[in-house]
C-alpha cells in the first residue's frame, strides 16, 4: 500500500488530537501503525492505537478495523483488532481526560510505579 509517515489526526467530537506514526493504505482500507520502543505491546499502546483509528475514521469517513504496533527492539509487527471492547475504553478514557481537564483536577498517580521512572511529567508530579 501507499506508505504516509507522520499523519495528524484530529478529531471534532472528541476534542482530540494526535500524530500517527505512519498510515498504510491499501485497496482494502486504512491501517494506523504506531512505532514503539517497548519490550512488549502492552494495553495503553492499544487504546492509543485505537483513539488514533477514531480520528482517521471521522477525518476520512472510513470504518478501520484494525491497526499496527511496531515494536521496534524485536522487529515484530502486533496486530490490533478494534473491537467494540476497545472503543469503549477509548471513549470512556477521553471522557474521564475532559473531566479532568475541565474540572482542573490532578489525576491520581498510576499503579504502576516503574511508569514514573520515564515519565515525561515527573518533575511536575509530587509522587516521585
Amino acid at each position: 500500500g501507499i506508505r504516509q509517515f507522520e499523519v495528524p489526526v484530529i478529531s471534532e467530537r472528541l476534542h482530540l488530537t494526535g500524530q500517527v506514526d505512519e498510515v498504510v493504505e491499501s485497496p482494502t482500507g486504512l491501517f494506523p501503525v504506531d512505532y514503539k520502543l517497548a519490550k512488549r505491546a502492552g494495553y495503553h499502546f492499544k487504546l492509543q492505537l485505537t483513539a488514533y483509528a477514531l480520528l482517521l475514521e471521522e477525518m476520512t469517513g472510513q470504518r478501520i478495523e484494525q491497526g499496527y504496533l511496531y515494536m521496534m527492539r524485536s522487529r515484530e509487527m502486533v496486530t490490533v483488532k478494534f473491537t467494540a471492547k476497545l472503543r469503549s475504553a477509548v471513549e470512556s478514557a477521553i471522557q474521564d481526560m475532559h473531566a479532568i481537564a475541565h474540572a482542573d483536577l490532578i489525576p491520581e498517580p498510576t499503579h504502576y510505579r516503574q511508569r514514573c521512572t520515564d515519565c515525561e511529567f515527573r518533575r511536575f508530579c509530587n509522587d516521585v
